[in-house]
This record gives structure tokens, sequence and C-alpha cells, in this order.
């Protein structure tokens, strides 16, 4: 068959196995990892593995470096439909983050976060969103609590020729949340 440059139906099996402990005091972990069988139909472009074995990987550890502060790293790598269903491709999200709590009511965080959506074919994409934010909380009493979030965000294609797909930004946001 000579397939479609606008299809990418599959249906796909994943297993994982996965790990959730304390591996010391202070310290948590959960990491679920495992294979993802995929089959694309005859309606798939030719340049598609039609049966390829992608892995799945999900990881968070977090650290208790002090009594006021926590380390959390987050790392996310699974195969993926990009929103048109068009393209696969392989989305990973590298996330580190840092916090103190300087008392019971206000605390700092900061951290960054590097994710990446790639494919290789005709629809090839190499692209990077960067982004780094700070966030300062306040308890206001036992029901109420406000967060101020700065993030500052790019994007790029490591690519040639995709022009148009880079961007910065930044995003300033204030959020009052109630816990009954």
């Amino acid at each position: 068959t000579t397939g479609s440059a606008e299809a990418s139906s599959n249906t796909f099996e994943r297993i994982t196995l996965g790990v959730e402990g304390k591996p010391a005091p202070g310290w948590e972990m959960l990491v679920r990892a495992g294979p993802d069988f995929r089959h694309y139909g005859a309606e798939t472009p030719l340049d598609l593995e039609r049966d390829p074995v992608l892995w799945f990987v999900e990881a968070k550890v977090t650290g208790q470096l002090g009594p006021a502060d926590r380390l959390t790293l987050w790392v996310r790598r699974m195969p993926w439909l990009a929103s048109t269903g068009r393209t696969p491709y392989e989305d990973s999200i590298y996330d580190l983050e840092w916090s103190h709590r300087f008392d019971s009511r206000w605390s700092l965080g900061v951290g960054a976060r590097a994710a990446h959506g790639g494919t290789e074919g005709l629809r090839a994409m190499d692209d990077w969103i960067l982004s780094t934010r700070g966030t300062l909380s306040c308890r206001l009493d036992s029901h109420w609590s406000a967060r101020l979030e700065l993030q500052r965000e790019m994007a790029e294609s490591g690519l040639p020729g995709k022009a148009g797909r880079e961007y910065q930004r930044s995003r300033l946001s204030l959020a009052m949340k109630w816990n009954y």
C-alpha cells in the first residue's frame, strides 16, 4: 500500500513495571517503565515503521535536603500522537524544582523544565521548549492560600528549515486556592 501522509492511526499495548518507596530517610521515589508495542495500519505513511517497540519511562524522586528544603526531579518519556492525530513522536519532559519553606505560611520555589518532541521521517521534528520558573506561596489562613508564579519560556526547533516554530514568552500568574 502507498500510505497517506495524513494518517497515523495505531493500536498499542504497554507493559509497565514499577517500584515505589523510600530508599533513604527523607527521600521518596516512584519509577515506572516498560515497552510500548505499536502497530500502525496500512494507511500509515511508508516512512514509519509499522510495528515499532518504543519505551515508556516515568520517574519522580523527591528529597528532603533539610528541614525546610526539598528537591524534586521528574522525568517522563513516552510515545505520543500530536494533537492533530497525524504525527507520532517521542514526548520527553525533564523537570527539576527546589523549594524552601520559610515558616508555616511562606515558601519559595525555583524550577527548570526541558520538554522535547521528536520524530523522524517525512514529518521530522526536533522541538525543544525550555522554561524556568519562580514561585512564591503564602498560606493566608486555614482555608485560603495564594501563589504568585513567574515563568520564562522559549522554544526552538533543532531542524533546519523549520522557521516559525521558535518563540519566547513570559507569564506572570496569581492563583488563589480555597481548601475546605
